[in-house]
């Protein structure tokens, strides 16, 4: 009997908590009721669903819509499609992390702000260096 550990194999980095609601989320129902999630449907595609939505995250509004209408067109078939894959893809997009927040560009990106303490920390450093380079010159002046 082979036994592997899968949390070796496995890229933590995308095991990442704020796409739960994204991923575990339906998409629509198996012939036989049984739901489909963003996360199996992924799955299906033999991709890995944390890194693919990291993706869709960093996409804007349109093209992960329409890469998540897609996905939706190859479940069943194609049986879901038009409007409602439209409005299936416009709901799973609201659950992604970043899109439209406020602060973000609807992309899940962050607009250019300035962090608080960026400022004071460059000015402490220049000086610092400032100060470094007066002790060095006096220091060969008078030795």
């Amino acid at each position: 009997m082979l036994v592997t550990d899968m949390t070796s194999s496995t890229p933590t980095a995308y095991l990442r908590p704020e796409f739960d609601s994204f991923l575990y989320a339906e998409i629509g129902k198996e012939k036989d009721g049984r739901s489909i999630s963003v996360l199996s449907a992924l799955a299906r595609q033999n991709v890995d669903p944390w890194q693919e939505a990291a993706k869709f995250d960093l996409l804007q509004i349109e093209p992960a819509s329409q890469r998540l209408v897609d996905l939706i067109a190859t479940l069943q078939g194609g049986a879901v499609a038009g409007q409602e894959a439209m409005a299936t893809a416009d709901r799973l997009i609201s659950l992604l992390p970043h899109m439209g927040r406020p602060g973000t560009n609807g992309a899940g990106l962050a607009l250019a702000t300035p962090t608080p303490g960026a400022k004071g920390f460059a000015s402490v450093l220049i000086f610092t260096y400032a100060v470094l380079m007066i002790m060095y010159l006096f220091g060969r002046h008078f030795s």
